[in-house]
């Protein structure tokens, strides 16, 4: 380990002081690569206008949508620091005038590669499924999913069109957790893309959502195999969630054990997470959430015993089921007949129990 961080400082002190004959040069600091500069020599009639978006850029190999970062003009070259570091196993183009002049690659690293599940995680999934979530075992570089992450029929076939193409993708903040939408515009009946691509899901078919190898997470380590979910498409959820039917089972005052609520229906997972709250008077209590294996129970473990008394659950009303049905409004409703879809409530739902 001191051999190679050694190395590397001499590979900095040396680049950094000497950038003749060097393309591209990696700025490395505590083992992530922080910026690059770039030679003047490949970059024609430099330095143009410094002030131009049009003369300089940087993308991912497979991409147009540049970095963000900030742009040093320098007598050598132009000295690039995006705004989160590089990521290692990645390529990246530089392009000037509008051409890709030349690329760079960060180095990747050794740990173990990533694994990766699914949710939701039931065999039989409503056809009008809205989202689906990819869980990693650790931080992945961002921008890969439409290169991985395939929806095949049962024939093996690759459904075209599924996912709603988001850039930036939906990432949780420690980037392990990543949203797919399936195309709202599909699923939605009456408009364009419905009328003239048909839901992305049919009912009584089977299903297989795949992630490919060599998606590579934040330290350039990629998936070595193919992960898989099968799932039959069952009949469309067009009804919301119902607060009052769920079952609240209440633990014992001076434990620490969990409340449950056991849901009527299979509830969004990031949603279930965070929109539903417990309090005892105004005060909302701090613990830890969890949702069993089909996320039809939750539970909440509080960080301090239970007191005997009376309690609050408090649900956000953003609360969804699996075909984004909030507690307030149906995701897909006929406007024509439901005047009331248009009308967005700022409201919650409260279910009262008590501790003894």
């Amino acid at each position: 380990m001191h051999g190679r961080n050694l190395i590397v400082v001499a590979f900095i002190a040396l680049f950094s002081d000497n950038l003749t004959g060097q393309p591209v040069v990696i700025h490395l600091s505590g083992g992530k690569a922080h910026s690059v500069t770039i030679h003047k020599a490949i970059l024609e009639h430099y330095p143009g206008h410094p002030d131009s978006v049009f003369h300089f850029k940087i993308t991912l190999e497979d991409q147009t949508t540049p970095l963000i970062g900030t742009a040093e003009w320098m007598d050598a070259g132009i000295r690039f620091t995006p705004l989160w570091a590089f990521s290692p196993g990645l390529r990246y183009n530089i392009h000037w005038n509008n051409r890709a002049v030349t690329c760079f690659e960060i180095p990747a690293s050794e740990s173990d590669p990533p694994e990766v599940n699914f949710y939701p995680r039931a065999d039989t999934l409503p056809e009008n499924l809205l989202k689906i979530y990819l869980f990693f075992s650790g931080p992945m570089s961002e921008g890969q999913a439409h290169n991985h992450v395939r929806i095949l029929n049962d024939r093996g076939d690759t459904l075209n069109g599924v996912f709603l193409d988001l850039r930036p993708e939906l990432w949780n903040e420690d980037r392990t957790l990543l949203t797919l939408w399936l195309d709202p515009g599909r699923i939605k009946r009456e408009l364009i893309l419905n009328r003239e691509m048909g839901a992305p899901l049919q009912a009584g078919q089977l299903y297989r959502v795949v992630v490919l190898p060599g998606w590579r997470d934040r330290l350039g380590t990629p998936t070595r195999r193919l992960f898989s979910k099968s799932f039959y498409a069952g009949r469309a959820d067009r009804t919301k969630p119902d607060a009052n039917r769920w079952q609240i089972t209440a633990p014992v005052a001076g434990t620490v054990d969990p409340l449950a609520i056991s849901f009527d229906e299979t509830i969004d997972y990031a949603l279930a997470m965070n929109a539903i709250h417990v309090h005892a008077g105004k005060q909302m209590l701090e613990g830890t959430v969890k949702l069993d294996g089909k996320a039809k129970t939750w539970h909440f473990v509080p960080d301090r015993p239970w007191h005997a008394g009376n309690y609050t659950l408090i649900i956000e009303n953003r609360l969804e089921d699996l075909a984004g049905n909030n507690l307030d409004r149906l995701f897909d409703s006929d406007l024509h007949h439901n005047e009331s879809a248009l009308v967005i409530r700022e409201r919650i739902f409260q279910r009262k129990f008590r501790i003894r």
